[in-house]
């Protein structure tokens, strides 16, 4: 039971440290802003304990994130260039009507 203790001290104190790491990398707020699991994840990472097995899945699992933000982020991009073409025909027509006017 002492060594339960012992190992949940010693993860607490690795996770401390690495969070000091990703506010160094990402700044305090950045790091705020992750969530508990990428957090977890980036801890994984750092965490030079950690077996490189671990740190290799923690890795592409934030890869696979990455790459699921992206695709998200393409697919529902709004897209107004057919309200920009729409404005440029108004304003240029206004435009001819205030020279045709003078």
């Amino acid at each position: 039971m002492m060594k339960d203790i012992r190992e949940k001290e010693k993860n607490v104190e690795i996770n401390a440290k690495n969070k000091d790491k990703i506010k160094k990398i990402g700044g305090k707020k950045m790091a705020d802003k992750f969530g508990p699991y990428i957090n977890r994840l980036i801890t994984t990472i750092l965490d030079k304990e950690q077996e490189e097995f671990v740190r290799d899945l923690a890795w592409n699992e934030l890869k696979r994130i990455n790459a699921d933000t992206e695709e998200f982020l393409r697919k529902h991009k709004f897209d107004d260039s057919e309200d920009i073409e729409k404005t440029e025909k108004i304003l240029l027509n206004e435009q001819k009507t205030k020279q045709n006017k003078e």
